[in-house]
């Protein structure tokens, strides 16, 4: 009886592995106890890769080992910023007024004659993947950035005094933290 609890036991936690795995929820990396995915990393990995090989010198190569290397790092460094900057919206402003700015400023950016074309052409994604993906990420580190201003204060300071104190770990054999940052070993 005993064995049977112990077999059933192991079973279905391998499924449950299993399933994680092909579900990409698995972490890459862990922030302050915030988990990045290997589905969200993957997601922004591959608009990465298809912004720079759409935008990149002729002499660079999108497709070498190192310039991968840099894309990955930084696009881990991106999500990890993107955790912190979160993390400082929610203290200092009520979700439902965030996403009213964001709203707002989403439709200022996107309303321009021929944007979904320019967007596909760029970056590879539809008009609301890139407001989810792109835009939403970037007009949330302008908002902070614009608080941060208003009430004379160093957003570039904070990110880096943030980044030091963050509990990071990455789960790449290739990347590491290292003194606020990620590191390609």
């Amino acid at each position: 009886m005993k064995k049977k609890i112990i077999l059933t036991s192991l079973i279905i936690i391998a499924c449950g592995t299993i399933l994680i795995i092909m579900l990409g929820f698995y972490p890459v990396a862990v922030v302050n106890w915030r988990v990045i995915t290997i589905k969200d990393f993957k997601k922004d990995l591959a608009v990465a890769n298809y912004f720079y090989k759409t935008t990149l010198d002729e002499n660079l190569n999108p497709d070498s080992p190192e310039i991968k290397k840099r894309i990955k790092r930084e696009v881990l460094d991106k999500l990890i910023e993107d955790i912190l900057i979160n993390k400082e919206l929610k203290l200092q402003l009520k979700n439902s007024e965030l996403e009213e700015i964001l709203k707002n400023k989403t439709d200022e950016l996107t309303k321009q004659e021929g944007i979904e074309k320019e967007i596909k052409i760029l970056y590879g994604l539809s008009l609301e993947d890139f407001k989810e993906q792109v835009s939403r990420p970037i007009l949330k580190r302008e908002i902070l950035a614009g608080r941060f201003l208003i009430n004379n204060k160093d957003f570039i300071g904070w990110m880096k005094e943030q980044k030091n104190q963050a509990k990071v770990m990455i789960f790449f054999p290739d990347l590491i933290w290292k003194e606020g940052g990620v590191v390609i070993k």
